[in-house]
């Protein structure tokens, strides 16, 4: 279930509750959604060109708390290429040309965005690209090349960046914090509800990317309706595991001994989750 969450000329990778695509349609726009983590305090940024309010989405980016670039979805064909597999994407444009290496998206149900994501940092030209051109194509596969149209992008995609930037210096901030003050780091309180919580429900779905982002071995475990850990993923630091999961069902993160350091609680609009908390001092094991 891991993967390798650093490429060669790209950094992390996610994915979307999106709606397979309809390219250029009517009521297509380019905006920037925010999202808030009231529990662990993460912090998403999300860039969309796509119907407001809706599923119907071509181009999603996402940005969060210590992330040093953006996920980045693109609806398009795949060809008979499995979920995970890997791709390369061709951007083309006006005097512009960029190729870049991810990973096929291909959701088992009917929800999820079917395409390639890619990752892109912050000062990547790309931005560039797609804030001064009125349209760049771009192909998956050497696939027919898709449309992707650029009116509108330019205050959006500058508001996103900034955004985003300030994240990724907050996140370089709480890990010196951390490193400082690690007695009373608050993401190893959050393991304080372990024995307490369980998952309650099923009734929202939602996906959730969770990255590796310490120095050190994780479990991903999720907690079961009897408040049970199920390990789900093992990750070294770097590697990623997707799951489809629902709201009100808690994760774990363990160390190699199995004890907990970090809690993640599913939420709406938060597609990606960066393990962060640093290793504990529990003493003789």
């Amino acid at each position: 279930m891991a993967t390798s969450f650093f490429r060669p000329a790209v950094l992390a990778v996610g994915s979307f509750l999106l709606a397979a695509p309809a390219i250029a349609q009517d009521g297509f726009k380019w905006h920037v959604e925010r999202f808030d983590d009231g529990e662990t305090g993460q912090r998403t940024g999300r860039l969309i060109y796509g119907v407001p309010e809706s599923d119907n989405v071509q181009f999603a980016a996402s940005c969060t708390t210590g992330m040093p670039g953006s996920v980045v979805a693109l609806g398009g064909p795949t060809g008979d290429l499995d979920d995970g597999a890997e791709a390369t994407v061709q951007f083309i444009g006006r005097r512009f040309s960029q190729e870049m290496a991810g990973s096929v998206l291909r959701p088992e149900g009917e929800e999820g965005i079917f395409g390639v994501e890619v990752a892109v940092a912050h000062n990547d030209t790309l931005w560039q690209a797609l804030r001064r051109q009125r349209e760049v194509r771009y192909t998956i596969n050497g696939s027919k090349a898709v449309p992707l149209p650029l009116r509108g992008s330019a205050r959006p995609i500058r508001d996103y960046l900034r955004f985003c930037r300030q994240l990724a210096q907050v996140g370089a901030q709480s890990v010196v914090s951390s490193q400082e003050t690690p007695a009373s780091d608050p993401r190893w309180d959050t393991c304080s509800a372990f024995g307490n919580i369980r998952s309650v429900k099923s009734d929202t779905p939602v996906t959730v990317k969770f990255v590796n982002r310490t120095d050190s071995y994780r479990a991903v475990m999720w907690i079961n309706f009897e408040g049970t850990p199920v390990e789900y993923a093992t990750l070294n630091p770097g590697q990623t595991s997707t799951v489809n999961t629902y709201v009100t069902h808690p994760w774990m993160f363990t160390d190699g001994p199995g004890n907990c350091i970090e809690m993640f609680m599913p939420q709406p609009g938060i597609p990606l989750f960066q393990i962060t908390a640093p290793n504990r001092d529990f003493g003789p094991e």
